[in-house]
């Protein structure tokens, strides 16, 4: 203890007879640590660049400050998904892991804080507020194409975004519907027009007629029994259920847009016309 004291003193006095900066010693260093580091101190290096490896040696001003080894950790165990809330949804439930799904990403909450009746209907209005939460829109409608969706309504503009970008369209004279309740054969057709806004690619193989499907969603329909969102015999006119919505959400949700091969984007490119050479249509012969 006198011996480190005695260095200290003189390592001080050193300091400011060279009229360099006094630093306070770090607690717990030894006498030759203080003493490396005042004589880093008169090589002209300023504090900061006064630098110990774990071992206790000075680091060369440049060189990388060699690390304490790490001790290997434990992998983690993946965290379970946290319990549903809802007294009617159980494990047993063929619905259970889809209603699981919407629920832990935020695409559909429960009906109240307990309740989230997978056998109740959807409006369209829902399932458009749904896929404009999903894709993380935040435009803001300021006026509307429909009679019935009025601006300022918790469903204007997810409603209208659905419409602009080809998801939902309107059922004639300039209506939207929004509080009407999704068909079998909607909620199918939304779906399809929203994998091919995402590029999904929706080409069948085979193509099956569901016989109960109306003619503006025979393809989607047959697109839906080839991904086994439903059946061939499904009821396309029947109400589809919150279940419903959620497990084909689900089951959509990993579908991939379809990638451009090379030689095709290359040849897009190729032959893509400059802006500037584009002849206004109305200069058109």
């Amino acid at each position: 203890m006198k011996n480190r004291k005695y260095g200290r003193l003189v390592a001080m006095a050193l300091t400011a007879a060279m009229a360099l900066p006094t630093v306070a010693f770090a607690a717990g260093t030894t006498f030759e640590e203080d003493e490396a580091y005042y004589a880093a101190l008169e090589q002209g290096l300023v504090p900061e660049d006064v630098i110990y490896d774990a071992n206790g040696d000075l680091v060369e001003p440049g060189t990388t400050t060699p690390t304490e080894p790490t001790t290997p950790t434990e992998p983690t165990t993946p965290t379970e998904p946290a319990a549903l809330p809802f007294t009617d949804v159980a494990e047993s439930d063929a619905f259970y892991a889809a209603v699981q799904y919407v629920y832990d990403n935020g695409l559909m909450a429960g009906t109240t804080d307990t309740t989230f009746e997978p056998n109740a209907s959807l409006e369209r209005a829902m399932l458009a507020q749904i896929l404009y939460n999903k894709e993380g829109a935040t435009a803001v409608a300021t006026e509307s194409d429909f009679t019935d969706v009025e601006i300022g309504r918790w469903y204007a503009t997810a409603c209208l975004w659905a419409a602009e970008n080809g998801l939902m369209a309107g059922l004639g004279d300039n209506t939207f519907a929004p509080r009407m309740d999704l068909s079998v054969e909607q909620l199918v057709q939304i779906l399809y027009n929203y994998v091919q806004y995402k590029g999904v690619d929706v080409t069948v193989e085979t193509a099956t007629d569901v016989a109960t499907a109306s003619d503006w969603a025979k393809d989607a329909m047959s697109w839906a029994v080839s991904l086994n969102l439903v059946s061939a015999d499904a009821d396309a006119q029947a109400i589809a259920t919150r279940a419903q919505v959620a497990e084909m959400l689900m089951l959509t949700a990993d579908l991939q847009a379809a990638e451009v091969p090379a030689e095709e984007a290359a040849a897009t490119e190729e032959t893509t016309v400059p802006a500037e050479e584009v002849v206004p249509a109305e200069e058109e012969q």
